[in-house]
């Protein structure tokens, strides 16, 4: 599927992305409205250690937390 996609990107003169980038970016979304363990039960994995690959911190949402609380 990732050459498929790749090869469409190229005809079509868009940028490149590939398929993996959807769950990582559905997990992404997930983790800071609804937690780290829904993310793991969502995509499945048995380890938390896998959902946070997938599931990017919000670096953001880190330091308007630790600014909060000082």
């Amino acid at each position: 599927m990732r050459q498929a996609v790749q090869r469409a990107c190229r005809k079509n003169e868009i940028p490149e992305w590939f398929p993996y980038q959807i769950k990582h970016t559905f997990a992404t979304e997930v983790r800071p409205k609804h937690g780290l363990d829904v993310v793991q039960a969502l995509m499945g994995h048995k380890s938390s250690v896998v959902s946070q690959v997938n599931a990017y911190v919000n670096l953001k949402m880190a330091a308007t937390v630790a600014f909060k609380i000082g």
